[in-house]
């Protein structure tokens, strides 16, 4: 019993669409910006927290905060002390 040709062409198109299905959908996961963002608006006002979630993704919103760590003790400080309260943080 042999196999037609045209099922082993579609055996191989349906492996590759789905292969570049999967890459689409987990190859990027974060985003990055490439090009340099000019400063526009201060970082108390409004319009800087709604630019900032239209760049970055998900929206700062009332409840949500970001703070600045710098490599190194403060990151693992931070993580711990998260941790260690059984809080969830999103990492951007």
């Amino acid at each position: 019993m042999s196999i037609p040709l045209w099922g082993i062409f579609l055996e191989c198109f349906a492996a590759v669409v789905t292969f570049g299905l999967v890459f689409v959908v987990f190859g990027r996961s974060e985003k990055e910006i490439t090009q340099r963002v000019a400063h526009l608006y201060a970082i108390s006002d409004s319009q800087f927290l709604r630019s900032m979630g239209v760049l970055l993704g998900p929206a700062l919103v009332a409840g949500n905060r970001a703070e600045t760590l710098l490599n190194g003790d403060q990151i693992f400080t931070a993580n711990a002390e998260r941790d260690s309260r059984g809080g969830k943080n999103d990492h951007v």
